[in-house]
């Protein structure tokens, strides 16, 4: 599932209260919509005509946001709102072209994967907790609440899919990344396990997904480095 095909599921809930119930968060919405509208761009820079999807963009995010008031801080939906009021007729159509042209430049999560990264995050929870004098105060806090963000995004797989979960991981690795950086050299070697899965994970990621080569090396770069 890639950033278009995400907004398509939250559209497939008449109500914003039913698709926040189903797990659309407002956070990863706004993410979807300006995922979305860079690969407009970028199809724009390639020189292609953009003008139909620049128009049907533009309704998609009125319509995705105005359900949550805009940007408020609570990001609660408020009751009775719509998720289609703003669009018009072809509008989704266009976000489901969009959604086929973005699957080859889009991560997909096998289950084995899944199953992989479940592991890493119980691993790391342990070895966090073995280290956690070692790094600056809160840090060990924020991973904590990354690898719960993680678990969801997991567990809620099958509705929000390979974007929610991309996200989650992406936030979570890098801040992996710091906790290894910032352990003392007697302890650092606990965490050889995590590199090692973590390892394997983008190496899978490489080896199904070859047209992904450059999209892999990005959202997993060396962990620990």
């Amino acid at each position: 599932m890639n950033a278009a095909e995400y907004l398509l599921g939250f559209f497939e809930n008449e109500w914003a209260t039913t698709a926040e119930a189903s797990g659309y968060r407002f956070a990863d919405i706004v993410d979807a919509v300006q995922e979305v509208n860079d690969f407009v761009d970028s199809l724009k820079e390639l020189g292609e005509d953009t003008t139909l999807f620049d128009d049907c963009m533009s309704r998609i995010k009125q319509s995705a946001l105005k359900p949550f008031g805009g940007y408020e801080l609570d990001w609660s939906v408020v009751r009775g709102s719509k998720t289609r009021e703003k669009l018009q007729s072809g509008d989704l159509l266009g976000l489901k072209v969009l959604s086929g042209r973005m699957k080859e430049s889009s991560l997909q999560f096998t289950e084995p994967q899944r199953e992989t990264i479940a592991d890493l995050i119980e691993r790391a929870r342990k070895i966090l907790g073995e280290v956690s004098e070692d790094l600056p105060t809160g840090l060990a806090l924020y991973i904590n609440r990354l690898m719960h963000e993680t678990e969801i995004a997991l567990d809620e797989y099958s509705i929000t899919g390979d974007f929610v979960l991309e996200k989650a991981f992406t936030r979570l690795r890098e801040s992996l990344n710091i906790a290894i950086e910032k352990t003392s050299e007697e302890k650092k070697d606990r965490w050889n396990g995590v590199r090692k899965i973590f390892h394997d994970l983008a190496i899978g990621f490489i080896v199904e997904t070859p047209s992904l080569l450059m999209t892999a090396a990005q959202v997993f770069p060396p962990i620990g480095s």
